[in-house]
């Protein structure tokens, strides 16, 4: 399966006596990363320790991104491995990096973030000096600098807290014990204990890893040094398939872990479902006045986090994240309760 590397196997301890200290795996899974990778590499690259490898799994790339990442390895052979994933999606790739990694510490990466130098080393240090209850340690998200206008407003939305679902996209200044956070580093122990990702769930997957370890009786903790960048969508089209996505995913987990429902996630279900509240009208006028005071109470909270949103980046243009929250919340529990259902029947 391997592309263009000799694999040693997991053995890699007992291959090399001299490297028997801890080692980092970096896991990449991609596909159609071509305007990205190359930053997300870089990064990896430059990082402030120098005892890990880097896995890129590629989904049958149909843009540049192989090529791209055969040339880093002609480049770097001794520090990154190239592996092929048959089943394009993103589950089946971090899966098969796992398999093939080396280290008996595990992180994954987006290739459509990149990371800052001294994230591998926030991590490792982190959990390496932390107890054995503490299965990984996990990454905050920030914005890019160099990110469109739309960019910047999906950005504010997920981090406010009507648009966050209580997401660690937010940033903080202290250590903290969360249910899941992106980009965590594992103990391989804890993995191969409690298992990889689960590959019937398309989407969601990280949740549902996260939150397994937690019951397992282990730790997840947010290190707020660990920073990593993350590129949002670049169009509202993109945008509304991302909340869809997002909403199915949610339905994987709820169907798995139904003890993982919070009262918070009704808020885009009934959004979505009273938007056919005016249909019913002819049945009945209170229908629409429901319609009306159920809308007119999420747009004036939209409309005030918008507000909000505008004075903090001084730009009115920010006032248009009102409608984005719109966008979140309907597509989020469209793809919630389509999913939910299919999964039911």
């Amino acid at each position: 399966m391997e592309i263009i590397d000799i694999d040693m196997g997991k053995d890699f301890k007992l291959l090399f006596p001299c490297f028997s200290m801890d080692f980092i795996s970096v896991i990449v899974a991609v596909r159609n990363e071509e305007e990205y990778i190359k930053k997300s590499l870089d990064s990896l690259l430059d990082q402030s320790i120098g005892f890990y490898e880097i896995i890129v799994v590629d989904g049958n790339s149909e843009d540049g991104t192989l090529s791209i990442v055969k040339e880093y390895k002609k480049k770097y052979p001794e520090k990154i491995r190239v592996f092929q994933n048959p089943k394009k999606r993103q589950v089946f790739g971090r899966n098969i990096g796992i398999k093939n990694s080396r280290g008996n510490f595990i992180v994954y990466i987006d290739g459509h973030t990149y990371a800052e130098k001294n994230w591998l080393e926030s991590l490792y240090k982190t959990l390496k000096d932390s107890k054995k209850d503490v299965g990984g340690v996990g990454s905050i998200h920030l914005s890019p600098k160099s990110e469109n206008f739309i960019q910047r407003a999906i950005n504010n939305v997920f981090t406010s807290f009507l648009g966050g679902f209580t997401s660690s996209y937010r940033s903080d200044f202290n250590i903290k014990e969360v249910i899941t956070a992106p980009f965590v580093m594992y103990r391989r122990e804890v993995l191969e204990k409690l298992g990889f990702y689960d590959e019937k769930m398309l989407y969601g997957e990280d949740f549902d890893l996260n939150y397994r370890i937690n019951k397992g009786g282990y730790k997840i903790l947010l290190q707020p040094k660990a920073i990593t960048y993350y590129i949002k969508r670049k169009t509202l089209k993109d945008f509304i398939k991302q909340m869809y996505k997002y909403g199915k995913g949610r339905a994987y987990i709820l169907k798995k872990h139904p003890d993982s429902f919070k009262f918070f996630y009704l808020s885009p279900i009934f959004f979505f479902l009273c938007f056919f509240l005016p249909f019913l009208s002819l049945i009945s006028e209170i229908f629409l006045y429901l319609f009306l005071v159920y809308y007119g109470i999420f747009f004036i909270a939209f409309f005030l986090s918008s507000i909000r949103i505008s004075i903090k980046e001084k730009d009115i243009r920010f006032l248009s994240c009102t409608c984005l929250y719109f966008i979140e919340y309907f597509f989020y529990g469209l793809g919630l309760i389509y999913n939910y259902i299919k999964l039911t029947l």
